[in-house]
């Protein structure tokens, strides 16, 4: 694996240490993992502004699938954000008590 070192803002660094806690990742490794991940699978410019109206403690790990799915997401990518959605700690502590 790679070391990549970058420069932040102050501002920009606490954003991603505040992300990584609430979303439940390991490290900020992972979450920019995570990251590019997405982006390696987004047919739009980073450049565009994505907005993400449900939290993912809202939403089961198939009704993500599905929203995924109709945006265009290839179906390994959708897999794999599944499979790293239900492993989170975010998941397993505000996962709806329906049996997903």
């Amino acid at each position: 694996m790679r070391v990549l070192n970058i420069n932040l803002t102050d501002d920009q660094y606490k954003f991603i240490q505040t992300r990584v806690k609430s979303e439940g990742f390991a490290n900020v490794s992972e979450y920019m993992r995570a990251i590019v991940r997405f982006l390696q699978n987004v047919k739009a410019s980073p450049k565009v502004h994505l907005e993400i109206k449900d939290t993912p403690g809202s939403l089961t790990p198939a009704e993500i699938e599905t929203s995924l799915s109709q945006y265009g997401y290839s179906k390994d990518f959708i897999k794999s954000v599944a499979q790293g959605f239900k492993g989170s700690a975010f998941y397993k502590k505000h996962k709806r008590g329906n049996g997903h």
